[in-house]
């Protein structure tokens, strides 16, 4: 899975900033959200995001699978990723 082609980044010390001119919008990424794009876009494998976020975040490897989760159906849902 990747970023759909066309959005633009933007980095803050909050997070990312998505803008899809497509649709006009921007999409505001907390700092948990912006690691796990990080990690998407470095084209790190689903395990590796897993690990590095359980440990990171001082999380249990189910709480990283299921934000995990959480995230890719948010950017599926919001049309940010192609597969």
């Amino acid at each position: 899975m990747r970023l759909k082609e066309g959005l633009r980044l933007a980095l803050t010390e909050e997070g990312y900033i998505i803008y899809d001119s497509q649709r006009e919008r921007i999409i505001h990424l907390n700092l948990t959200s912006s690691y796990l794009l990080e990690m998407m876009m470095d084209g790190k494998p689903e395990d590796e995001i897993v690990e590095s976020y359980s440990r990171d975040f001082g999380v249990s490897p189910d709480v990283a699978r299921r934000d995990l989760e959480k995230f890719l159906l948010m950017m599926k849902r919001e049309g940010l990723v192609e597969d």
